[in-house]
Parts: structure tokens; sequence; C-alpha cells
């Protein structure tokens, strides 16, 4: 072996990587961008989580507690139902994590000195490491609240945690419904992205472009494989998550495929949009791979959206990822429906629409 050889292969091999600006770019900046995520995450914990205040007490203790509440790092107080019906519609859509009730005549048991004021707290459970932080940042406030009241019995208050959806704080749920949505989102977008660059790398697509086929036609042709297996994939890791797993799913199973058939459709437009940009399957793969990276960052798979910075909650709101995992572990894990999730959906119908709208100008200027 020559190793002059070898070191002149290796430097030509450098010197492309480094020419491939766009290619140099994601390679340098993604693992930053998601270093940067789990660090903030991870150093300032579970921070401003939004929750519900039903407070039937209406007194002065009761609105101190709230604003030390609301004041507090962990929480924010974001709503204030009447009913726990209507905060329990709000905990299916995501809207908060967590209601506090404060019962009437809560001032009064405060005075108590044989037994302590009992305070619910109803907990959206999925995240059992969540809960455990809603759980004890709750009692953390509750016993800085009666170290406050000088006028407060020594009892103090107790804290009566109602864990909803996951009553057995397991962690497997949440992380697996969230592994059917990546990986059906991997699939489907790898599968369409190695469409047109097959074409053009074993040299048919020239061929199939001077054929008497339409653009359009080519596109839908193309678009209807890949679809397929997202859909057929979606239902093997459906079938093996209820049997194999022993997960049910608490929403209605058509209602959790018409959502995975919307996001399928979305990501099958933008897979072939990088098929068109690609010119051999390796190409495809490696933008797939970089366009991963940049979903997963802003997706909250790794690091949930309220906890980013905000230029990246921002820019998670232009990630269709981001919503499919909501309306997937909403339906699995809460039993939502078309009421609680219609606004997921639509934003992504709409998203679909601005990426096919995209890919299609792009599609079509490539191909010509």
């Amino acid at each position: 072996m020559n190793p002059v050889t070898i070191w002149a292969i290796a430097l030509k091999d450098v010197r492309q990587f480094v020419r491939d600006r766009t290619l140099l770019f994601f390679i340098l900046l993604l693992p930053v961008l998601q270093l940067v995520l789990l660090a903030h995450a991870t150093a300032t914990g579970i921070r401003n989580i939004p929750i519900a205040v039903i407070d039937d007490d209406r007194s002065r203790q009761s609105r101190a507690l709230i604003a030390l509440l609301d004041a507090s790092e962990r929480f924010r107080v974001t709503f204030y139902p009447q009913t726990m019906v209507e905060a329990e519609r709000a905990l299916q859509r995501g809207e908060i994590f967590a209601v506090l009730s404060i019962p009437r005549g809560t001032a009064a048991a405060l005075h108590r000195t044989t037994e302590p004021a009992t305070i619910p707290l109803t907990i959206d459970a999925t995240s059992s490491i969540a809960a455990r932080v809603i759980e004890s940042g709750a009692q953390q406030v509750l016993q800085r609240f009666v170290q406050q009241q000088a006028d407060v019995g020594r009892v103090g208050i107790d804290v009566n945690s109602v864990m909803l959806y996951n009553p057995s704080m397991e962690g497997r749920p949440h992380t697996i419904s969230a592994q059917l949505g990546f990986i059906n989102y991997q699939i489907t977008l790898g599968v369409a992205a190695l469409g047109l660059a097959r074409e053009r790398e074993i040299g048919t697509l020239e061929q199939l472009l001077v054929t008497p086929i339409r653009r359009v036609e080519l596109l839908i042709g193309k678009a209807i494989p890949p679809t397929l297996i997202g859909i057929l994939n979606f239902l093997v890791l459906t079938l093996i998550i209820r049997h194999g797993f022993n997960i049910p799913i608490r929403g209605a199973f058509g209602f959790l495929l018409l959502g995975s058939l919307i996001f399928v459709l979305v990501e099958v437009t933008w897979g072939i949009m990088i098929s068109s940009l690609a010119g051999t399957q390796q190409q495809a793969i490696l933008l797939v791979f970089m366009q991963a990276m940049i979903d997963v960052a802003f997706s909250g798979y790794l690091v949930p959206v309220r906890d980013m910075p905000g230029l990246f909650r921002f820019l998670a709101q232009f990630v269709p990822l981001n919503y499919y995992l909501i309306f997937v572990r909403s339906v699995i894990l809460k039993g939502a429906g078309i009421m609680d999730m219609w606004s997921q959906l639509v934003t992504l119908i709409g998203l679909g629409m601005v990426i096919g709208g995209i890919a299609t100008f792009a599609i079509t200027r490539n191909l010509e």
C-alpha cells in the first residue's frame, strides 16, 4: 500500500466535502442545534407548565395561592375553567397538563388544628416524568403558601393527586406512541425520496419525461406507492403497540387512521420534492437524514416545544411532525376526538398545501 495514494484519496474527499457548502452547513449546524436544545432542557428542567385552576372558594387565601402558583418558575396558570368537564377537555387537547381545584370552604379549612385541608390535583400522566415533576412542584408551592400565611394552622394542606390516562405511571405508553409517529415519518419520507432519484440514477427518468405523460400524472403515480407503504407501516405498528405491548388505543381507530393518512400525504409530498433534487438514491437518503435531524429537533420528540427558546418554538410551528406527535399521543393515550384535535388536523392540511405548492413548483422546475 502506498501512503501517498491513500492520503491523496482522503484529501480529495475532504476537498469535495468542504466545497459542498450546503452539506457542510447541515452537518455542522444540526448536531450543535440538538445539543443546545438538550442542554437547555436538562439545565433548566421542566418549566412554564401550563395548568388550569378551578377556584370555587373565591377567598383571599385562594387568590393568594393562585398568584403564588403563577409566580413560580415551574407553572403558568393559563386557564380558569368553570367545571371539571371543561378542564378535562383542555387536558385532552394538550392545552394544559394539570388542574388544581380549590374547593369551597378551603379558606376555613386552613385554620383547622386537627386535619389538613385537601386540594385535588388532576394531572395528565401520559408522561410519567412530567407528572412527577408537576406533583412535586405543586406540593412545594403549597408548602411555601402555608409558610407565608401567618394565620394558617400548622396542619397545612394535603394534595390529593389524580393521575389521568396513565394511573400506573408507566413510561412506555408515552415513549412508544411517539415512536409510532416517528417511525411512520421515517419510512414514508425515505420511500418517497427514492422514487424520482431511482429513475434518474438508472437512466429511465428521461424516458418517462418524453412519453405522453403529464407531470401531474407522474407525480401522483409516484406518490401512491409511498402512501400505501406508509399506511401499511402504520397499521402494522399499531397492531404491535396494541397486542404486543398491551397499550390500549383509547380514541377511535378510524380517526387515528384519518390523521395518519393526512400526515403521510404531507410527508410523501415533501419526500418527492427531495427526490427531484437528488441526483442519486444515496443523495436522497442523505437529504432525508438531514431533514429528519431538523424535524426531530423541532418536533418535541427530544425536547418539549414549550421548553425551547423563543425562536425555536416559533420554528416548531412549521414542522408537521410536531402536530402529528401531539395528535398520535392524544388519540392513543387520552382518547381525544375530532372536537379536540381539529386544530391539529387543520394545521397539518394547511402545511401540506403550502409544502405541496412549493414541491410542485420545485419538481416542475427540476424536471424541466
